[in-house]
């Protein structure tokens, strides 16, 4: 069985997974910035991503709309 993230964990990946985001969307873009990308930038596995964000585009979403 999967073991669940912690409260700092869960920052942690968050953290891990905003920052791959934003490394990869001045590399390429948010068209071609995949999951398996962001993923494998923070270390989790894509079900764990999931676990975060139900989508590539609302993790965007979030950190663009909690930087204004």
């Amino acid at each position: 069985m999967a073991k669940a993230f912690d409260d700092n964990e869960r920052k942690l990946i968050k953290d891990k997974l905003k920052e791959g985001a934003l490394l990869f969307i001045q590399q390429q873009g948010v068209r071609k910035t995949s999951v398996d990308e962001l993923v494998k930038y923070a270390n989790i596995s894509k079900g764990a991503f999931y676990l975060f964000y139900t989508s590539k585009e609302l993790l965007f979403f979030e950190m663009f709309l909690f930087q204004l």
